[in-house]
């Protein structure tokens, strides 16, 4: 079985290896330390559902980071009980995909879980925290937080401040982003249907992760992507009487630094009606495929009247066209006035 050991590398902080010249023929070098990694086989799954199920089961291992061979692909696993950044525990697991079979192999180190002496910090009173707190809450910016605390002789440094006021904005407001885990996770929380007409809900999504084994077209360019559809019934009501829709996205509009694709229609008062909307890690026809099957599943499970559009308002994009074709059998589109005049001062 292969041992793996990880090394201390050294990088020099002058601007030129001729500046630094020592004999270092006497000098006596101190030994690397070396720590050994030993795998374990555990256990043989049928397939990789089977495998990645079974460890989303468990609950502790976080995808870590994969390892591409000739023979196969390893996916490591670390405990999700210590922090991403630092130290990890000894703890680890990974999948292996051998090129030449469908099993997919679990191993796991001879290591014992050790997080327990990893998450041992010093943690702030409970009386200070609450005074934090309160100021948190008066709006005060952290340079006039921790300047009242220095007023009031409690010994604290601007990390830990700092560090502490980032933990209670995450509690507070949710994290400033999200990983593809927690985003499934969301949106899988999100998903059931609410008795109320005007309570929102994730109708569908979908999460493609980079080192997932699969045949999915979306696989081709070995990225990351995802997918979800946020709607109400209310909506799919309207949804289930309306002919003519507009589908579209705009830079102003996003959400993570991701489009924003919104989907609706108008009545005989040139009103719009939202019908849904739509984050996507792109703006390609697959995106648009989704949404339309998205609305028209909605719409048959949940109204139960059939959705077929009869006309597409929308900017000639050909995602969108092509997107509507294979959904509907129909590619039928106007196109929005603006574009249509812009493309035309274009020919003049």
């Amino acid at each position: 079985m292969a041992n793996f050991t990880t090394t201390q590398a050294y990088e020099s902080s002058s601007e030129s290896d001729n500046e630094m010249k020592v004999d270092q023929s006497h000098i006596q070098r101190k030994p690397i330390a070396r720590r050994s990694v030993r795998w374990v086989k555990e256990k043989v799954y049928s397939d990789a559902n089977d495998a990645q199920n079974a460890i989303k089961q468990e609950k502790r291992w976080s995808k870590y980071y994969t390892n591409k061979s000739r023979d196969g692909i390893k996916v490591h696993y670390r405990c999700n009980q210590v922090p991403f950044r630092g130290k990890q525990c000894d703890a680890a697991i990974h999948l292996y995909y051998p090129n030449d079979s469908s099993e997919v192999l679990l191993f796991h180190t001879d290591s014992e879980h050790d997080h327990a002496n990893l998450t041992q910090r010093k943690c702030f009173s409970e009386e200070l925290k609450q005074h934090i707190d309160e100021l948190f809450d008066l709006k005060l910016k952290p340079k006039k937080i921790y300047e009242v605390l220095q007023e009031k002789k409690i010994m604290i440094t601007s990390n830990q401040l700092k560090n502490y006021l980032m933990q209670l904005r995450k509690k507070k407001y949710g994290a400033s982003t999200i990983n593809l885990g927690n985003l499934e996770n969301l949106c899988a929380e999100n998903s059931t249907v609410p008795q109320s007409e005007d309570e929102t809900f994730v109708l569908s999504y979908h999460v493609q992760y980079e080192d997932d084994i699969d045949d999915n077209e979306d696989a081709m360019d070995g990225e990351n992507k995802f997918r979800f559809f946020i709607t109400t019934k209310r909506l799919l009501e309207i949804a289930s009487i309306s002919t003519r829709i507009h589908a579209d996205a705009t830079y102003k509009l996003n959400w993570q630094g991701f489009p924003v694709l919104i989907i609706g229609a108008t009545d005989s008062d040139r009103k719009l009606h939202p019908l849904g909307l739509a984050v996507c890690s792109n703006e390609q026809q697959q995106d648009f495929e989704f949404i339309f099957k998205s609305i028209s599943n909605g719409v048959d499970q949940i109204v139960q009247p059939k959705f077929m559009p009869e006309v597409l308002i929308a900017d000639g994009a050909d995602a969108i066209r092509n997107a509507l074709k294979t959904t509907f059998n129909n590619d039928k589109i106007v196109m929005y006035w603006t574009h249509m005049r812009r493309y035309v001062d274009k020919k003049l």
